[in-house]
């Protein structure tokens, strides 16, 4: 399955678990969702139980992150 941008909502739900400044988030299915804050963050958020952290592996940067953080 590919990954699927979630929408204004989803979005939302994240910020206010969170308290984080949430730009765009993705999910694959299933009740992980993953995120990226303003300030080029990645972390998940388990819509089921409210629990969330930073992604720990090696940052999963997906092509739209050259578009929300371009580099000079």
């Amino acid at each position: 399955m590919s990954a699927q941008r979630l929408g204004p909502k989803a979005l939302r739900r994240i910020a206010r678990a969170t308290d984080l400044d949430i730009v765009r988030g993705w999910a694959w299915g299933g009740y992980t969702l993953y995120f990226v804050t303003a300030d080029h963050q990645h972390g998940w958020f388990d819509k089921k139980t409210g629990e969330w952290g930073w992604d720990e592996s090696p940052q999963p940067h997906y092509s739209s992150c050259a578009e929300l953080f371009p580099t000079p």
